[in-house]
């Protein structure tokens, strides 16, 4: 796994409890960001959410025990009412 890690970025939870890695594929001629990810015990170094990837956005820590990611959308999303912020649709992953 050491090599494997090696190309992957990674990111702490809040509490240093777990680690993201995560690495990005993009294509020049598609907007769509592929996300491959995968969460490790920080202190163990034990996989707690095995590889995964997804057409997203962004990949973030929402909290100490949860993923949040912003899926890829086509479309950009308008509101109805001037001055309204939309805010982008989150899928929420609890680690443990």
């Amino acid at each position: 796994m050491m090599d494997q890690q090696s190309t992957f970025r990674k990111s702490l939870s809040e509490n240093n409890t777990y680690t993201l890695y995560y690495k990005i594929a993009e294509n020049m001629n598609s907007p769509v960001k592929i996300f491959t990810y995968y969460v490790t015990d920080t202190d163990t170094g034990k996989m707690v959410k095995k590889i995964e990837s997804i057409a997203a956005e962004k990949i973030y820590w929402k909290d100490s025990n949860t993923l949040a990611i912003i899926p890829y959308t086509e479309m950009i999303q308008k509101s109805d009412v001037v001055g309204e912020i939309n805010q982008p649709n989150e899928i929420l992953i609890k680690i443990k």
